[in-house]
């Protein structure tokens, strides 16, 4: 969307995916999905 009206993306920061909230996911951390997690995500 920044780009198509020549907008400069200085930072981008994502704290969920849909229903699934990042928490407190430091930078190159991960975490396994909760079975409703994966439910949800296969329902999309």
């Amino acid at each position: 969307m920044c780009k198509a009206i020549n907008h400069p993306v200085l930072r981008l920061k994502r704290v969920a995916m849909g229903k699934i909230a990042l928490n407190d996911c430091k930078i190159g951390e991960y975490r396994h999905l909760t079975e409703e997690e994966v439910n949800y995500l296969k329902s999309i």
